[in-house]
């Protein structure tokens, strides 16, 4: 229970840093997978009566998972945005994820987003905005989850922050 006697509640640490509108998102199956995310990222396969990490515990110094993308296809594939513009991801469900932020700036992660048709490619989006002179890119796309290597996707659209984002079917 959250009455200030346990720290732990249905498997998610009350400690844990976490934003006031924390990320969920639904994966593959039946029923389907649930995540959460705080400074961790949480799985559940039981509709979210227990969550199980699955990440590094914090993953990267306690900043807040701000956003999380799962593969429609394979539950193994993951990828979370941190608040601090970080990307990790894994394409074998291991509970060790990899820093694969590359050229992305440092931007609050705002969707992750992983392609429905091909499990290699994902996109982020960040909020934020940059300067007259350095306007910030907030689409970015890979088509090698794991390898790290990110293209800006949103040449000749404005410097504003993407929140939403979707991969037309």
């Amino acid at each position: 229970s959250c009455d200030g006697t346990h720290d732990v509640f249905n498997g998610i640490s009350l400690t844990d840093n976490v934003l006031f509108y924390a990320p969920l998102a639904l994966g593959p199956g039946n029923p389907n997978t649930v995540y959460f995310g705080t400074d961790r990222l949480y799985r559940s396969a039981n509709k979210g009566d227990t969550m199980f990490v699955v990440s590094q515990a914090p993953l990267a110094g306690g900043i807040p998972i701000s956003a999380i993308g799962i593969s429609p296809q394979n539950d193994n594939v993951r990828i979370v945005g941190l608040s601090d513009g970080e990307v990790y991801a894994t394409t074998t469900g291991s509970s060790t994820l990899t820093n694969v932020t590359g050229s992305i700036p440092p931007y609050y992660v705002a969707r992750a987003v992983i392609d429905p048709h091909n499990t290699n490619a994902a996109y982020v989006t960040l909020d934020g905005y940059g300067t007259i002179a350095l306007p910030v890119q907030h689409i970015w796309k890979t088509t090698n989850i794991a390898g790290g290597s990110w293209a800006a996707a949103s040449n000749g659209l404005p410097d504003v922050p993407v929140n939403a984002f979707v991969i037309d079917p």
